[in-house]
């Protein structure tokens, strides 16, 4: 099975909470691309996540679908959808889509909610749901929902007591494997809302377990195995 790697651009706010719905890999091979146009922050953040990997547009390949004005700026569900799978070998693909945010306070420096001892007992557990009927019998698709508790601090937020920035403290990698093998991967950013949700494909391959691992700036990590029942 081939992997993916969905690269967005920056946003005009990245704050998004990332509901991804990644395609079925299938094998192909993908055309050579020209270098995608970017912001002028772009080159700062691709150099810091990315280092000198070549990046190739994915105009007609990939599409991001979001809505252009969301009612809640604090969590914008974003669908990422791919007609070719990347190459095994993996070449990343960027596409990009503009959201607006109207009037108050953005969702970058907007506090997180709930109470800080709560959030921090409970930074990195994990929550997964079968979405849709189960699958009857193996190779066939399945969608899941993994949920992960995390303040996901943009490093733009000021603490109401010490008015001081909360240091940057964000999820930078989300990975799913079915069995041993590798179904879904994302890198994190400060465009993942406090608590982040994914949903993603696969198709079934007879395994009995899902396990799905995390991590953060810190360095902290995060595995936990969800039984998915072996397909019939």
């Amino acid at each position: 099975m081939t992997r993916r790697r969905l690269v967005p651009k920056p946003w005009r706010c990245t704050c998004l909470s990332a509901l991804l719905a990644a395609a079925v890999p299938i094998a192909a091979a993908l055309p050579i691309a020209l270098p995608a146009k970017a912001s002028e922050a772009w080159p700062g953040i691709r150099a810091e996540v990315f280092g000198a990997r070549p990046i190739h547009d994915g105009g007609g390949l990939v599409t991001l679908k979001a809505p252009y004005r969301p009612d809640d700026v604090r969590s914008v569900p974003l669908e990422a959808e791919d007609r070719l799978a990347e190459a095994s070998d993996g070449e990343l693909l960027m596409a990009e889509q503009l959201v607006k945010f109207a009037g108050g306070q953005a969702s970058c420096s907007a506090p997180p909610v709930g109470d800080p001892k709560v959030i921090a007992a409970t930074m990195g557990r994990m929550e997964f749901a079968a979405v849709g009927a189960k699958a009857a019998s193996s190779h066939a698709v399945e969608r899941a929902r993994v949920a992960l508790s995390h303040p996901n601090h943009t490093g733009m937020v000021l603490d109401p007591i010490t008015l001081l920035y909360i240091p940057l403290l964000m999820v930078d990698r989300i990975e799913a494997r079915q069995g041993g093998e590798l179904v879904f991967e994302m890198t994190g950013s400060i465009t993942l809302a406090q608590n982040p949700a994914v949903e993603f494909d696969f198709v079934t391959n007879g395994a009995g377990e899902m396990t799905v691992s995390a991590g953060d700036t810190s360095g902290a990590s995060w595995e936990q195995r969800f039984p998915i029942g072996p397909a019939s």
